[in-house]
C-alpha cells in the first residue's frame, strides 16, 4: 500500500511539474494597442488689421485615417464639423526604409521638389446638408511645412508624428466673393500631432 501511495504522489508531482513547464513555455499574450491621441488646430493672421483668429480641437474630435501599402503612405485628419481637414500622400519611393523621417510638402511653383502631396480644406460651413469650403492643393497653391513621422510600429501597425502646413498671403478663405482683388489677404497655418495612429 505504501508503495502504491508513493507512486501516485510521484506521478502527481511529475504532472504538476509538466503543467508548470507547459505554461512557462507559452508566449506572453500581446498587449492591446494603446489608444490613439491627436492634436489639431489652425490660425489665420490678417496683417492689415493685425488680427489673428485661431482654433484647436480636442483629441476626440479629430477624425483620422492612415494607409500604408506598396505604393504610398496616406494620412488624413479632419475636425468633426470643424473648419479644417487635411491629408498628406507620399509615394512609397519617397519614404525612408524605416518610414520614420521628415517629409517636406509639395508646393507651387515646383511641386516636384517636395515629398508629401497635400490637400487642405477650409470649411466655412460644415454641417450635414450644408457644406461650403475652399480647397487648396499642392498643385495649385504655395505651401511650406513638413509631415514628420517620429515612430512606426510595424508589428502593431501604428504611426506617430506631427505636421504643419503654412500658406502666406492668400485670399481670405472666409470671403465668398468671386473677385479675388477685393479679398483681404492673410496667412494660414494648420498644425497637429498624432500618437499611435492605426494604419489600415
Amino acid at each position: 500500500m505504501k508503495t502504491t501511495t508513493r507512486f501516485v504522489l510521484a506521478a502527481a508531482l511529475l504532472l504538476g511539474v509538466a503543467a508548470c513547464d507547459s505554461h512557462e513555455n507559452e508566449p506572453e499574450p500581446e498587449a492591446p494597442a494603446p489608444a490613439a491621441t491627436f492634436t489639431m488646430g489652425s490660425s489665420i493672421y490678417y496683417p492689415a488689421p493685425n488680427v489673428t483668429t485661431a482654433i484647436s480641437y480636442p483629441s476626440g474630435y479629430v477624425q483620422h485615417q492612415a494607409i500604408l501599402n506598396d505604393e504610398l503612405l496616406y494620412v488624413h485628419f479632419d475636425a468633426k464639423e470643424g473648419r479644417d481637414a487635411v491629408n498628406f500622400t507620399i509615394d512609397r519611393s519617397q519614404l525612408n526604409a524605416s518610414i520614420v523621417g521628415t517629409y517636406s510638402l509639395k508646393s507651387m511653383p515646383n511641386p516636384e521638389a517636395g515629398a508629401a502631396e497635400v490637400r487642405y480644406v477650409y470649411y466655412r460651413e460644415n454641417k450635414p446638408g450644408n457644406i461650403s469650403a475652399s480647397i487648396y492643393d499642392s498643385n495649385n497653391s504655395g505651401m511650406s511645412g513638413n509631415l514628420v513621422v517620429t515612430a512606426y510600429d510595424a508589428k502593431r501597425h501604428l504611426l506617430s508624428g506631427s505636421y504643419e502646413l503654412r500658406m502666406k498671403n492668400i485670399s481670405d478663405p472666409n470671403d465668398t466673393s468671386w473677385d479675388p482683388t477685393d479679398k483681404e489677404r492673410c496667412d494660414l497655418t494648420v498644425w497637429g500631432s498624432f500618437t499611435d495612429l492605426p494604419i489600415e
